[in-house]
């Protein structure tokens, strides 16, 4: 009994601590807009899914680059001057999973702006950067960010743009235990202590 008790107050203690390491999926990243014709379509440049792993930070961030690991490109055969010179809203959805994590699904939005510049027919884009993702997987608590290169870049008419990715694990902590939890481990330890105690 005594070995049951102090090792249910050791997984208690162990999930307090951080996770070494975090293994993410990227299993797709869709385009939408406010546009009427969804000027912009896009994708993935990579067969999906993409996987990479992050360790948990300690002093500082770890990464991963992609180059090229999504693309934008116009689907329109016209210009439409009602909406196409006008900064449109543009969102990227990127659909994660967890597969250290039950393959927990995740997804987040960059957002950003395009327009078409009506000197030499291009495109110019501006997204926000960093975009940061929070999830938990119910025993850590994590937050990922996503730094979008170029930020701001423009691509000819019927020209397809290509962006990198930078992935970066910001923060992943333990979630709090409950403190009724924590007086019951410690409480229990105490109790296994004083009997040891008592029988000498």
């Amino acid at each position: 009994m005594k070995r049951v008790v102090v090792l249910a107050f050791l997984a208690l203690l162990a999930m307090s601590l951080p996770a070494h390491a975090v293994t993410f999926q990227l299993d797709s990243l869709t385009v939408g807009s406010s546009d009427p014709g969804l000027v912009l379509g896009g994708g993935l440049n990579y067969r999906a899914p993409v996987n990479f792993n992050l360790d948990c930070p300690e002093c500082g961030y770890d990464s991963v680059h992609f180059d090229d690991l999504f693309y934008l490109y116009n689907t329109e055969s016209a210009l439409n001057l009602e909406d196409d010179f006008a900064w449109i809203p543009l969102t990227l959805t990127f659909n994660f999973s967890l597969p250290s994590s039950a393959g927990q699904i995740v997804s987040g939005e960059s957002v950003g702006y395009f327009s078409l510049n009506p000197f030499g027919r291009r495109w110019a884009v501006d997204l926000d950067n960093p975009t940061l993702f929070s999830f938990t997987d119910g025993a850590f608590n994590y937050e990922l960010l996503a730094v979008i290169s170029p930020g701001e870049a423009n691509f000819g008419w019927t020209e397809t743009g290509y962006f990198d990715v930078t992935f970066k694990l910001k923060e992943c902590e333990a979630v709090p235990i409950p403190g009724a939890l924590w007086l019951l481990g410690s409480g229990l330890a105490a109790l296994v202590g004083f009997r040891r105690k008592k029988s000498q």
